[in-house]
C-alpha cells in the first residue's frame, strides 16, 4: 500500500479531467478521476475513510500508476571464477561461453556493455533491471552456462562455476572505465591472479571478508 500525506480536493468534492495523470506537488496528490469514476467528479467520502487513509481500492490504483513510472539505473560489475579457478575456458571455448552468458543474460532483462574474462573466470558490466534479484540472475546465468558447457564435449564434462560470486555497483562516470578494464583482462592477468584481482576489488568496495571462505 502506498501512503499519501493530503488529498487534493475542492470543496467536499474531488474533480479531474479525464486524461489528467497521476502527479505529487507540495506533498499534496491528484487522482486522475478517469481511473474512478469515467471522469465525473468523486465525492470525497467515496476516497477517503473517516481516520483520513485512503479507501483500499484508491490505493490499489495509486500503487500502480506509481509502479508505471518506475525507474532505475543501476551498473553492476559482474564477476566469478570457475570451480577451483581451474583454467577450464580455453582460448577456442572462451568466445563461445562468452557469446552465450551475454545470451542469457539479455534474456532477463540486462543490457550487456561488455563481457570478457580469461580461463579461469568471467566479468560482466551489465545494466540491471528491477525485476530480478542478484541472487537469482547469477542463480540462472551460471546455472545455464554450466550445463551448456557440459554440452560442448565429454572434456567439459565436469564443468563448473564457483559457488560465490562478486557483485559491485558502479556510477555512470566509471561505466566507460570498467568497459575498458573488461577489455583489456588478457593483458592484465599476465601480471596478475584472479585471486589477487579479486582481493583489490573487494577492498576498492569496503567489503571485509574472512578469505577461508571466500574461494572454492
Amino acid at each position: 500500500m502506498v501512503c499519501f500525506p493530503t488529498i487534493e480536493f475542492v470543496g467536499s468534492w474531488m474533480k479531474c479531467p479525464v486524461g489528467t495523470c497521476f502527479s505529487r506537488s507540495n506533498g499534496t496528490i491528484q487522482f486522475p478521476a478517469h481511473d474512478f469514476n469515467h471522469g465525473h467528479s468523486i465525492s470525497l467520502k467515496e476516497l477517503v475513510r473517516p481516520n483520513g487513509t485512503l479507501q483500499s481500492w484508491a490505493c490499489f490504483v495509486c500503487y500502480h500508476h506509481v509502479m508505471a513510472h518506475s525507474l532505475s539505473k543501476i551498473i553492476l560489475h559482474v564477476v566469478f571464477s570457475t570451480k577451483d579457478r581451474e583454467n577450464s575456458i580455453t582460448d577456442s571455448l572462451r568466445p563461445r561461453v562468452h557469446a552465450y552468458l551475454a545470451q542469457v543474460v539479455r534474456s532477463l532483462g540486462c543490457e550487456v556493455h561488455i563481457l570478457g574474462g580469461v580461463a579461469d573466470h568471467v566479468h560482466l558490466a551489465v545494466d540491471f533491471p528491477r525485476t530480478i534479484t542478484v541472487a537469482d540472475f547469477l542463480k540462472k546465468i551460471k546455472g545455464s552456462s554450466s550445463k551448456w558447457i557440459k554440452e560442448q564435449g565429454p572434456e567439459h564434462q565436469k564443468f563448473a562455476w564457483q559457488v560465490g560470486y562478486g557483485a559491485f555497483s558502479v556510477s555512470a562516470s566509471h561505466k566507460a572505465k570498467l568497459i575498458q578494464y573488461i577489455a583489456n583482462q588478457e593483458e592484465h592477468h599476465r601480471k596478475e591472479s584472479f585471486q589477487d584481482e579479486f582481493r583489490k576489488l573487494i577492498k576498492k568496495y569496503g567489503i571485509v571478508v574472512d578469505e577461508t571462505y571466500l574461494w572454492d
